[in-house]
């Protein structure tokens, strides 16, 4: 498996437009889409001690998927549209994932 953290910083507000922006990450694109080949999951974690601090993790099955979908334009354009939610740029951290657990 392969995917990205981040931490972006919402704009004052803008937490439940970040959250639109996620949740149409799925509902947006058919399973059979390109963008979704190889996308397992996207967690959206907000901290306690401050809301507008986010935590973005993404998994792919593997690193071809990600690059792929990260090289789509479609995937640009959402990316733009998620930055107008948020305070400045903010770093990808890409690599292997190690283990991804979840209750099934």
């Amino acid at each position: 498996m392969y995917g990205t953290v981040a931490r972006p910083r919402a704009r004052p507000g803008a937490e439940h437009l970040i959250v639109a922006q996620i949740n149409a990450l799925r509902t947006n694109n058919a399973a059979d889409s390109p963008r979704m080949a190889g996308w397992l999951s996207t967690a959206l974690h907000q901290a306690s001690r401050d809301p507008r601090e986010l935590y973005l993790v993404v998994a792919f099955e593997d690193e071809v998927a990600y690059r792929k979908n990260a090289a789509l334009p479609t995937q640009h354009d959402w990316y733009i549209r998620l930055r107008g939610c948020l305070e400045e740029d903010h770093e990808w951290i890409d690599g292997g994932i190690l283990t991804h657990v979840h209750r099934s």
